[in-house]
């Protein structure tokens, strides 16, 4: 039986306006391999505040002093939650080990259950139920943004952002129904060859519309798409179907809720399925060059807060060629990865107070507040990102780029 364990150090320190908080800095891994789990939820137990671990199983996260008596939780598709008592870890050695066991073991007539439906059916069922799973009042979801641009392997730009999204859930055609509220932004140079622009509301429209419950991209559309009951899992204690989708370009797996119908993840890979043409889809950049995007993936991730499902964390890869239109020959490999990580919900929001989204949105950010950052809910660069770093400290350090470069 696999297991899970955490590593846990405890630190506490003294913010900006003299507000008591605790961080929590840690490392999520499989006992028996070592292996890091690269975004298992971390939050506390009845709370509105949490974060995740990176690709490299490592976290951090800071809250107010005031949840030490509370529970951090920390979860993990397929396994058993790992929960204890804030103030107990401080009490542990460093080295703390806690193993959290593979939950192989499904109730049996849950599994009846499940076969009393088909993958469509449970499908038909969960997109029925949207309304009753997700918020349809007005809420707040307070996250960092992280976007990273590289050009045939090496990095050329890293753009941050901390903000809030302010939505009704309700459906909109064609638009969209977030509001956005800058908090602070930074940005490295671009050592972009492309000249591609860097545009924040671009990149978070993109990120935002692949929210299948949200927007309806055609994962859940029963007619284009064929379904497969593939498993059962778990998910905070709770069974979670596992459905596996495919359609003529994407694939991609629902993990649903058995109780309620609530998707807890969706996840889809985009690409070509014609073996004689590696793209899925082609742009046209300009008279000599044009693209084809070779792949895109993205991953949805929903956490419960006061029996409602929100966004925990959504990501998306991208892959175009750029190439020459006379003699295909591939000049450039772009590729951008957009990760928005959620770090604390409000649900008693009286009205709105950000911008609309669309494609001409500008933001006018604040100057470069390094204390802002130093206390913020980021995910921590793993050892991996340290390339990054390299790649893009070629002229000064990615501090003085973020104090320099006005975005």
């Amino acid at each position: 039986m696999n297991k899970i364990c955490i590593v846990i150090l405890l630190a506490t320190a003294i913010y900006a306006q003299a507000q008591p908080m605790t961080t929590l800095r840690g490392k999520v891994v499989m006992s028996d391999s070592r292996t890091p789990l690269s975004f298992a939820s971390i939050s506390i137990k009845s709370s509105p505040l949490g974060t995740v671990t990176n690709a490299d199983g490592d976290f951090e996260f800071h809250f107010p002093a005031s949840y030490t008596n509370d529970t951090l939780v920390v979860s993990f598709i397929g396994f058993d939650s790992y929960t204890a008592v804030i103030a107990g870890l401080s009490k542990q050695r460093d080295d703390l080990v806690i193993p959290l066991h593979n939950h192989s073991l499904i109730l049996r007539e849950v599994v009846v259950h499940a076969k009393e439906l088909s993958a469509k059916e449970i499908v038909e069922n969960a997109t029925r139920k949207i309304v009753d799973n997700y918020p349809t009042h007005l809420f707040r979801i307070e996250g960092f943004l992280r976007e990273i641009e590289s050009e045939n392997g090496r990095y050329t730009i890293l753009t941050e952002a901390a903000l809030t999204l302010e939505d009704d859930f309700k459906k909109k055609n064609h638009s969209f129904g977030e509001t956005v509220k800058l908090q602070a932004l930074r940005r490295s140079y671009s050592y972009s060859n492309l000249g591609r622009r860097n545009l924040l509301a671009l990149t978070l429209m993109d990120l935002l519309e692949n929210n299948d419950v949200r927007y309806s991209r055609g994962m859940l559309n029963v007619k284009q798409n064929t379904y497969q009951y593939d498993s059962i899992t778990t998910y905070n204690g709770r069974p979670v179907y596992v459905i596996s989708t495919r359609n003529n370009t994407d694939e991609g797996t629902l993990y649903i809720d058995v109780e309620t119908f609530g998707f807890v993840r969706i996840e889809a890979l985009r690409k070509s399925r014609i073996d004689s043409d590696p793209y899925y889809q082609r742009l046209t950049w300009n008279d000599t060059i044009h693209v084809g995007r070779k792949t895109f993936d993205f991953s949805v991730d929903f956490q419960e807060y006061e029996g409602k499902l929100y966004v925990k964390r959504m990501q998306e890869h991208e892959t175009e060629d750029y190439y020459d239109v006379k003699t295909k020959a591939i000049t450039t490999v772009f590729e951008e990865t957009i990760e928005f990580i959620a770090t604390h919900i409000y649900t008693d929001i009286p009205k709105r107070d950000g911008l609309v989204l669309n494609r001409r949105t500008q933001f006018t950010p604040d100057p470069y507040d390094e204390a802002f950052w130093k206390n913020f809910n980021t995910a921590r660069l793993s050892p991996v990102s340290e390339r990054l770093i390299a790649d893009l400290e070629k002229e000064t350090s990615l501090q003085q780029q973020f104090k320099n470069h006005n975005p």
